[in-house]
């Protein structure tokens, strides 16, 4: 795992779009496999899943193959500007803080940096779920929709019966998540993380597109 690992880290390094657009297109059409090969079902207030019996769309794997190949290089992107913008100092350990605690001065700047830690953090999350989150959901749909073979619902009645749903789920659980992503994992693995986190995501987008 850590051979492929470096080599992952490797090649991302020499052609990081390359490697991010494939990363994510393997991960999107992964999390439409799953979905497709169950089955979801609710009753009176009930939620069930079982093994789908329902014929395998190929051509559907491959849409959402080819939405996360484009997403992909979109959030590289978009996670380098957050980056740039929102600069987050290295947050102190604790270790730190207790032998700084020693020196008032040096107390002073472990919390001065913590704070501007906390603070660069809620910005980029903040940033990420309410400029980039809304216009993400939705160029999933136009685009799911656009590539729809035969004669696909209007877009109107997508963005009326999904759209609103569909973020609201987002914000449950992809802020937290964020947190986390944004603190602890390096620049470069954010994007595939972030599609490894989201596959049950990706089924879940997946169910909402076939409803």
């Amino acid at each position: 795992m850590n051979r492929l690992l470096e080599r992952w880290t490797l090649a991302s390094e020499r052609n990081p779009i390359k490697v991010v657009s494939i990363t994510n297109a393997i991960i999107c059409a992964l999390g439409d496999f799953v979905c497709q090969k169950l089955q979801f079902s609710s009753s009176g207030g009930s939620f069930s899943v079982s093994l789908s019996t329902a014929e395998y769309d190929v051509l559907r794997t491959l849409r959402f193959a080819s939405w996360g190949c484009i997403l992909g290089p979109v959030l590289n992107k978009w996670y380098i500007y957050l980056n740039r913008h929102f600069p987050m100092p290295k947050a102190p350990s604790l270790k730190t803080a207790e032998a700084s605690a020693k020196v008032k001065a040096a107390a002073s700047s472990a919390n001065y940096q913590r704070t501007e830690f906390a603070k660069a953090l809620f910005k980029r999350v903040a940033a990420d779920q309410l400029a980039f989150a809304p216009f993400g959901v939705a160029g999933f749909f136009v685009y799911m929709n656009l590539t729809e073979p035969g004669h696909p619902v209007s877009l109107s009645t997508v963005f009326r019966e999904k759209y609103l749903e569909t973020l609201k789920s987002n914000y449950y659980i992809w802020p937290a998540f964020q947190f986390v992503n944004f603190s602890v994992v390096p620049i470069q693995f954010r994007v595939p993380v972030g599609s490894m986190f989201g596959i049950l995501w990706n089924v879940y987008l997946s169910y909402m597109h076939a409803r």
